[in-house]
């Protein structure tokens, strides 16, 4: 967390209420937070430039700036990126504050201390932040079935890591992943060879179908609450989950319960009724089903 619906409402927050203002000063609390370039030069460089939009890239925030800069965010576990009156205190956990020309600020907060930033012209920020290596996006368009089957072709690994895994697809992580798998009915466990054809095609729809929610959403901030949009309010989505973090409680599908078990070394969330470890069984023509 955040994931990639909570980076994509992030990001439209950011189009729709930053996009043209210029930055005119930079307040950097803790300068390890500054991944590239050296912080006094991150600071220097981004006075002055104005904000031309956002774009997101698997689980990394891309603002692009004025003359060719990119200033890029990656809010890790527990990051937030919030937009404040420039006059309320500064929280604890607050590593960097961007003055904004109408005296709001963008403040990044992380108790954790993993969030990242760095700051390169267009042309290098992929680079710096080793943008190659990610996969496709799953929500684009372009991404159809057929491209989903050429990203698992050939994979024998359990399917749950394969689709957190950023370089075969960006912006997936552990609640997206257990919510897709639960809806298809396929077990984490599961080799990715041993799927069907049926089952494929199940979780490519279920997979969009759920980040497609969360963005409608606004995300999802869990009991622990800790993803905040832009104006620092909670997602909604965590009002519909099915499976993840509900271990002991009723299951949406079956009478059975959700169970917690680890899978790749996350924690994991799963009705072993619903989501069987080996394909169901076809019945030959003519039987009932």
């Amino acid at each position: 967390m955040p994931e990639l619906p909570e980076v994509e409402t992030i990001r439209r927050d950011l189009e729709e209420t930053v996009q043209g203002r210029r930055i005119t000063g930079v307040f950097l609390y803790v300068p390890a937070v500054v991944r590239h370039p050296d912080p006094e030069a991150f600071v220097r460089d981004m006075v002055g430039k104005r904000i031309e939009g956002a774009e997101r890239r698997g689980k990394h925030l891309l603002i692009r700036l004025s003359g060719g800069w990119v200033w890029a965010v990656h809010l890790m576990l527990e990051g937030q990126l919030l937009y404040m009156d420039g006059d309320e205190p500064v929280a604890s956990g607050t590593k960097l504050s961007v003055q904004l020309d109408n005296c709001f600020q963008l403040r990044l907060r992380d108790v954790v201390d993993l969030a990242k930033v760095a700051l390169a012209p267009e042309d290098a920020i992929a680079s710096v932040l080793g943008l190659s290596k990610l996969g496709p996006e799953p929500m684009e368009p372009a991404f159809t079935f057929e491209r989903f089957e050429e990203r698992l072709k050939g994979r024998t690994g359990m399917i749950k890591p394969l689709l957190m895994n950023q370089a075969v697809m960006a912006g997936v992580g552990n609640l997206y992943a257990d919510e897709a798998l639960f809806r298809a009915r396929i077990h984490p466990e599961r080799k990715a060879s041993t799927l069907t054809p049926d089952e494929r095609r199940r979780l490519y729809t279920e997979l969009r179908a759920v980040l497609e929610e969360g963005i409608r959403y606004r995300g999802t901030s869990g009991k622990r609450g800790l993803y905040r949009d832009l104006w620092g309010r909670k997602g909604q989505y965590q009002e519909r989950l099915q499976v993840f973090r509900r271990q002991g409680e009723a299951c949406p599908g079956c009478p059975g319960k959700v169970e917690l078990i680890r899978v790749g070394g996350r924690a994991t969330h799963v009705c072993p009724s619903c989501q069987l470890k080996e394909p169901a069984p076809v019945a030959p023509r003519g039987w009932a089903r």
